[in-house]
């Protein structure tokens, strides 16, 4: 399995996490101390992955690798050679065991940094632990606070999805406009301390959400490779992790679009953010069984995924890619919802195929005539159809 495509990602997410975490048990150890926690500054991205300053001057400077299957030195000498120390505490991260840490040396290690020790006791924390360990810190400081919401683990997965919301913005912005060294992700602890003591904004907590739905999707596919459940080529493998990346990458607004145009079926007349769940928008299981699976089993060709364009493969006909997953009685009312849903992109591909599990033949044929449908705000249903994810495969790869 590619380490270099898998770490690059996983790094990525995962160190927004850490630097959380960092700024929360700050928070907490500081709390009954009257501190000014304006004083107190996170920073992503400058100075190694994360930095905590005070007064301007740092005093824990953070790495996070998260290398799958780092569980020896050797996969971190590099890193360790050319850490930017700081005079207080120079820490690195890991998400496996490092089974022989102390067998490093002074010349492997020169600014002598030490492995963080997390809240559980570890020195190492896996992808899908560090969660519950935000959690912990997020109930310490409402409860401190003495907040309603304290004991409400919904309400505490949904600030700490606000949170990421924030960080994924400027972390977007920041690398669309500028140069590494002039980025500025950063958030004093009062910035911190008041996104997490504050009623979480909607519908930027409910993308981060998705965003991290997509991110299991990405931890899910490494275990189904490493359990031999898809066997892929190298190229394979690194092109799925990469269009998985794409995905998460996308703006607020383009990843809504991205939405819309995977579920055209349940997205009609839905505004996002404006209901209780997002299942209209994102059901994840949908998205690995059709849309995943889509793209894993077609060995021929790649996809195109980029932003305002519907998802699709090119041959002859476009193929276009979605998370339908419906049972099959339901493939009417869908069609109908399809044919009126004026907010996707599909108006380009009027006479090509969606893609999906269960569906097959024009949608003309299952949607009966709406005395609304206004043809010329979209296409004509008589010339796209349903095809089955089984058929369109065998079709792409032939």
């Amino acid at each position: 399995m590619s380490q270099n495509a898998t770490a690059s990602w996983s790094g990525y997410a995962h160190q927004g996490k850490v630097g959380l975490l960092v700024a929360l048990r700050k928070i907490n150890a500081l709390f009954g101390h009257n501190p000014n926690l304006n004083n107190f500054e996170i920073t992503f991205e400058t100075r190694e992955d994360v930095a905590l300053f005070e007064n301007g001057n740092p005093i824990q400077v953070h790495q996070v690798k998260a290398l799958i299957g780092g569980s020896t030195i050797g996969s971190y000498t590099e890193a360790l050679g050319k850490f930017v120390v700081c005079p207080h505490d120079n820490l690195l991260h890991s998400i496996c065991e490092i089974t022989n840490w102390a067998n490093l040396t002074p010349a492997q290690n020169p600014g002598n940094v030490t492995r963080y020790t997390y809240p559980d006791g570890n020195t190492y924390c896996p992808l899908l632990s560090i969660n519950n360990l935000i959690d912990r810190e997020i109930e310490t400081l409402l409860s401190n606070e003495h907040h309603p919401e304290r004991f409400n683990q919904g309400w505490r997965q949904e600030t700490l999805h606000n949170f990421l919301g924030v960080l994924d913005d400027k972390i977007r912005t920041e690398h669309q406009t500028k140069q590494q060294a002039a980025y500025n992700i950063s958030f004093t602890l009062t910035e911190v301390f008041t996104i997490i003591r504050d009623r979480p904004q909607n519908a930027l907590s409910k993308l981060a959400g998705i965003r991290e739905e997509i991110y299991n999707a990405f931890l899910g596919f490494l275990a189904d490779l490493a359990n031999t459940k898809y066997v892929v080529t190298q190229d394979q493998e690194n092109f799925i992790l990469l269009a998985l990346e794409k995905i998460y990458s996308l703006s607020d607004k383009e990843l809504e679009q991205f939405l819309r145009d995977i579920n055209p079926h349940t997205t009609e007349g839905i505004k996002f953010g404006a209901h209780g769940t997002t299942d209209k928008y994102f059901v994840l299981e949908n998205f690995k069984d059709v849309f995943l699976e889509s793209i894993i089993y077609v060995l021929a060709d790649y996809p195109v995924i980029k932003a305002n364009t519907a998802p699709h493969f090119l041959k002859g006909s476009y193929y276009l890619l979605t998370s339908i997953n419906s049972a099959i009685n339901s493939i009417k009312i869908n069609a109908q919802r399809i044919l009126k849903n004026s907010n996707i992109n599909f108006s380009g591909y009027e006479t090509d195929f969606i893609v999906n599990e269960n569906y097959e033949g024009p949608l003309g044929s299952h949607a009966s005539f709406l005395r609304d449908y206004d043809e010329s705000k979209f296409f004509n249903p008589k010339s796209i159809s349903f095809i089955k994810k089984t058929d369109a495969i065998s079709i792409l790869n032939a």
